[in-house]
């Protein structure tokens, strides 16, 4: 028969992956002779690969009204089912491949406990997200998705959930890449792609999807009208907060930024952002404690803020935890590579930690960091005068404990004293490289001796004075 030619033709075509050549042929066929089941289940299969699910729907059930045992037609049927979430159609088909295909019903029986498991995740799923309870929907979102992947309202529900969790970017991709062009250009689809833009902080492409969206559709525009509302709030009241940070009134951009919080709870980028710019209010007001509250929620709401880990390790700092401040810049440079202030701030962080680890002549003389010329003069005069060892010789515990601090006193005033060198010591910089201490050494004497030499010089010198 005419039609058994073109079937053999179009399996032919299918086998070469031309599918909508295969497509054709098979049509052809049914024109002339529409009773054959095998035609409308092998044109099912083409549909089926160029994703056309619902043709082939029509298609396979076709076959199944000609021939209700094509067992390919009921399992091909089946998997669409499960591919597009139709989980109770998909059940009534698997039971029917049981009564068709006794020799395979183990195969089917698994296949149905896959669709019991399915059935019971998608309860679990609807229900944590209706309440909220978002890592625990996502979670289940991702496991339904292995097998229903062309699920289209499991789909829009997975890119909320990735939103509000804020996992911003990853919701992008899904967008871009898990929806078909027709579901592309569907109502909920477009609003997810607004509401996208809305957590990306691209304020005005969400604004003009949205309003187009208004224009557009015929359905009620509550959703799109609710997330118009939101922008046009926070824009107005993050103007004011920013408006008043510039001109100084930093507790009234931090009452400003708040209000911002109440408006959107589920914008956790939105809410990284702003609890950083209140901790940088806090920080220019010096309440750190506050500071690092609100910086630790920024954190919280976004881990992959690299500003706010930088206000981080900057408050640290200002606190003198500089082991937790280099935690803070080395996790910007970690979350980003190119960041030159981190850099910056790292190697600062080394001088600080050297500067603890030297000797601090302020304290060695008992002077505070701002002292100046006579004071630390007058300091040295009184310490030498103590503890020279002239004056502590009366054993030789005392003389070598003299001796000590006699030569740690000199070594203090001696670079105090020199502004120079004073420079380079509070700058955390290492004053033996920038400034030959001993210049003096005309290589017959060790460093020790030197040093010795020059505490005497320096005693004899003021005491003369």
């Amino acid at each position: 028969a005419e039609w058994s030619i073109l079937k053999e033709s179009g399996n032919k075509e299918y086998q070469n992956g031309h599918f909508k050549a295969a497509i054709e042929l098979y049509s052809r066929a049914i024109k002339l002779d529409s009773t054959q089941d095998i035609l409308f289940s092998n044109r099912a299969l083409c549909y089926i690969q160029i994703n056309d699910l619902k043709q082939a729907e029509v298609d396979l059930k076709k076959a199944i009204s000609l021939n209700s045992i094509n067992i390919k037609a009921n399992k091909r049927l089946f998997s669409i089912y499960i591919r597009i979430g139709k989980l109770s159609e998909a059940r009534l088909y698997n039971s029917r491949c049981q009564n068709i295909d006794s020799e395979n019903r183990e195969t089917h029986k698994k296949e149905q406990e896959l669709n019991n498991f399915l059935i019971e995740l998608e309860t679990k799923l609807r229900k944590d997200f209706s309440i909220g309870n978002l890592e625990s929907a996502l979670k289940f979102s991702e496991q339904l998705l292995e097998h229903c992947y062309d699920y289209y309202d499991i789909k829009i529900i997975h890119v909320d959930c990735l939103l509000q969790v804020g996992k911003v970017e990853e919701a992008t991709e899904f967008l871009n890449s898990k929806f078909s062009s027709t579901e592309k250009s569907t109502e909920n689809t477009q609003f997810m792609v607004a509401k996208a833009y809305y957590y990306e902080g691209k304020y005005e492409k969400a604004k003009a999807l949205l309003n187009s969206q208004i224009m557009t559709t015929k359905q009620p525009k509550n959703k799109q009208e609710r997330l118009l509302s939101i922008l046009s709030s926070i824009e107005h009241v993050k103007e004011a907060a920013n408006q008043a940070f510039k001109q100084g009134n930093y507790e009234q951009a931090v009452d400003k930024y708040l209000l911002i919080v109440n408006v959107d709870s589920t914008n956790l980028n939105l809410l990284s952002t702003l609890y950083s710019n209140i901790a940088l209010c806090k920080m220019k007001t010096k309440k750190l404690s506050d500071a690092m509250k609100y910086i630790c929620l920024s954190i919280k709401s976004n881990p992959k803020y690299s500003k706010a880990f930088f206000r981080k390790g900057q408050i640290n700092k200002d606190l003198g935890q500089l082991e937790e401040a280099e935690r803070d810049f080395k996790k910007v440079l970690e979350l980003d590579p190119a960041c030159r202030e981190a850099k910056d701030k790292l190697d600062e962080l080394e001088m600080e930690k050297e500067k603890k680890k030297r000797k601090d002549y302020y304290k060695v003389l008992d002077i505070n960091a701002d002292s100046n010329e006579q004071e630390i003069r007058q300091a040295f005069k009184k310490l030498a005068a103590k503890w020279h060892p002239d004056k502590n010789s009366s054993d030789q515990k005392t003389l070598e404990k003299a001796k000590k601090m006699f030569d740690e006193i000199t070594e203090a005033y001696d670079v105090l004293s020199n502004k120079q060198k004073r420079t380079i010591y509070d700058s955390g910089n290492d004053i033996d490289k920038e400034f030959n201490v001993f210049n003096e050494d005309d290589g017959s004497l060790n460093e020790e001796e030197l040093l010795y030499k020059r505490a005497e010089e320096i005693y004899y010198r003021k005491n003369k004075k």
